[in-house]
């Protein structure tokens, strides 16, 4: 079976900014995917089995998660009946430039 790879024009109104947001229920998620770009997601309501690479992780309502490109994951709903989550997508060039932006100098030059 071939794993889906999805960019962030598959998951944006506007690809051209690096970023996506979605709102997403057990109803609409995807089966075993990775991405070409990083994904923070917040559990709000429910519960589920996330399997990322080669693990099983149960998550709940306020679980904060962060996918790196290279990772394969999707959810099982086993027992599930109203889970949600919001998913913050942006691509790595987004990441590197926020990453430069927080890195704190070691001396400060005051």
């Amino acid at each position: 079976m071939e794993i889906p790879v999805f960019g962030i024009e598959d998951q944006s109104d506007r690809p051209d900014s690096g970023l996506s947001y979605s709102t997403n229920t057990i109803y609409n998620e995807p089966p075993k995917h990775t991405h070409t770009y990083y994904e923070f997601f917040v559990v709000t309501e429910g519960s589920a089995l996330h399997l990322i690479n080669d693990s099983v992780q149960t998550i709940q309502k306020g679980d904060f998660f962060f996918i790196r490109p290279s990772d394969v994951h999707c959810y099982n709903f086993y027992h599930s009946e109203n889970f949600h989550k919001l998913n913050l997508g942006f691509t790595q060039q987004i990441f590197r430039s926020v990453s430069l932006f927080s890195t704190v100098p070691k001396k400060c030059p005051c």
